[in-house]
């Protein structure tokens, strides 16, 4: 009695028979990849897109770097895949209307008015980073909504909020 690999190497179309499975694993391998990692690529690449780097101004001004930090802030929508066309737009105009008013703002108020343009995008967790003097925003928990008569609370205030609010204010 002859081993396995005794007949396996006595028959010479097995060794053909080996070489066509390597070949058909490797395509399903290959159509495997196509077929789960380049939609994946394609949907994932958005996330992973780098933010275009920021243009260094030469002016000391405040109003000319408000103005380039309003510049750089409108690659937003390149990268931010939660603005539709309408939010988009929405985010435009408001960027209009905060390099109308560039000169005359600070960078507290400049940082405020980036917020609520960022914020028209409505995903929850899009934020503007470093424009406050390099300070972020901190979290409170607190809700604020836009309403007829300005920004109001629409959630009761906690009452430590409330305790921070009455040494901060005379």
């Amino acid at each position: 009695m002859s081993s396995f690999w005794e007949r396996a190497m006595s028959n010479p179309g097995d060794g053909h028979r080996w070489r066509r499975w390597l070949k058909r694993g490797a395509l399903a391998v290959f159509a495997l990849l196509i077929i789960l990692v380049l939609p994946l690529t394609l949907i994932l690449y958005p996330v992973f897109k780098p933010y275009p780097a920021a243009v260094s101004s030469t002016g000391g001004s405040l109003a000319g770097n408000n103005a380039g930090d309003l510049a750089h802030l409108r690659n937003m929508q390149q990268i931010e895949r939660s603005f539709t066309a309408q939010f988009s737009e929405a985010f435009g105009q408001a960027l209009d209307e905060l390099a109308a008013r560039a000169s005359e703002l600070d960078r507290p108020e400049l940082a405020m008015g980036a917020a609520k343009a960022v914020a028209l995008a409505q995903n929850g967790h899009t934020n503007v980073l470093g424009l406050a003097g390099g300070q972020g925003f901190n979290a409170v928990p607190l809700r604020l909504g836009w309403f007829a008569d300005g920004l109001l609370s629409s959630a009761p205030l906690p009452s430590i909020v409330i305790s921070w609010a009455r040494k901060s204010w005379p």
